[in-house]
């Protein structure tokens, strides 16, 4: 099944601020500004079908081998927890409204929910009002990787390398911070590290090692370092840069302390001989498939055995953690257009 756009939540508001449906959605009045005071009622008539589409699980995408990609069903806690999140999101944006900061995170809060496209219609009224503002493009060029717009990410993502160039740096909030509370990533790295993902997901490898050599070049800690070194390194192998991609692994130091970053560290250590195959699958579940499973892939691409590559690459697919980079990857190895060259 292909994605069907007459099932998204806000196509049937294309007059209307996607943002101040959220608003109504949730109950949230938005004080202080008398144009906002609105309610389902107003912004869309009853329609029974419509209204199901609220509650029932929705196909968000379009799979490389054209099956449809369909949010998941939430545990009654989780689904709260994400809920409440979003409604804060939006209380914040109520207060102020003219703050770009609050309309990027309703669009990561609705995100969060696997609700993808309405996190793209989001950003995209927030560029009417900031078009300068680099993490718009960047938040919606995350959310066209995520989608498999691919082409549409990397003109995001260029754009917002654009308008990062000669700018400061600036550390980016987690929305779901880790176990130490330390924001790990940057504006600079996330855009240069979801652009080099772009061009990686379309085959060309030789920009995206240059992109991740971007995000290497502005990593200030071990998690950045490891996760930009190991797609870069990939992506020299993929490009047939060999010698530079021995000498990445060869200057890179996997003694090292991650906070988020096990499954990149992990990865680096097998490619580089540290560690045995067999020790990235100790745990053999969905989630271990899908973190660790891409990677031991490539190990295996690279060790000339295509035959265990794609059984994993097939695995990491069963897991349906569609929403993952391996699982994108995974999906372009095996479903993706290549170029003909």
């Amino acid at each position: 099944m292909k994605f069907n756009t007459k099932n998204n939540l806000f196509l049937k508001l294309p007059n209307v601020s996607r943002i101040i449906f959220l608003v109504a959605l949730f109950g949230i009045s938005c004080s202080g500004n008398s144009t906002n005071q609105v309610s389902t009622e107003d912004l869309f008539e009853s329609d029974s079908e419509f209204q199901s589409t609220l509650d029932r699980p929705l196909v968000e995408a379009t799979s490389l081998n054209g099956e449809g990609l369909v949010r998941p069903d939430f545990d009654k806690a989780t689904n709260e927890r994400l809920t409440n999140n979003l409604k804060e999101a939006i209380e914040n944006y109520s207060a102020d409204p003219e703050n770009p900061e609050t309309i990027i995170w309703v669009a990561r809060h609705t995100a969060y929910l696997w609700r993808y496209q309405d996190a793209i219609y989001i950003l995209t009224d927030g560029l009417n009002d900031h078009p300068d503002d680099a993490r718009f493009y960047r938040h919606r060029g995350h959310r066209y990787l995520t989608i498999r717009e691919f082409d549409k990410a990397i003109q995001d993502l260029e754009k917002a390398a654009e308008l990062i160039s000669g700018t400061e740096d600036e550390i980016e909030p987690d929305g779901a911070p880790n176990s130490a509370n330390i924001p790990v990533s940057s504006l600079h790295f996330n855009v240069y590290y979801h652009l080099g993902l772009a061009y990686y997901l379309t085959f060309d490898y030789q920009l995206a090692a240059e992109q991740f050599q971007k995000a290497l070049d502005v990593s200030k800690n071990p998690d950045t370092v490891v996760s930009a070194t190991d797609w870069l390194y990939i992506s020299l192998i993929k490009s047939g840069q060999d010698s530079n991609a021995r000498e990445l692994l060869t200057n890179t130091d996997t003694n090292v302390e991650v906070i988020e970053s096990q499954s990149y560290l992990s990865r680096l250590q097998l490619y580089k001989g540290e560690i045995h195959p067999d020790e990235l699958l100790k745990a053999d579940n969905d989630l271990n498939i899908l973190t660790q499973g891409y990677g031991l892939a490539q190990y295996y691409f690279i060790q000339s055995d295509s035959i265990k590559a794609n059984e994993l690459l097939e695995r990491v697919i069963d897991t349906n953690y569609w929403a993952a980079f391996g699982y994108i990857a995974a999906e372009a190895e095996l479903y993706g257009k290549k170029p003909i060259h």
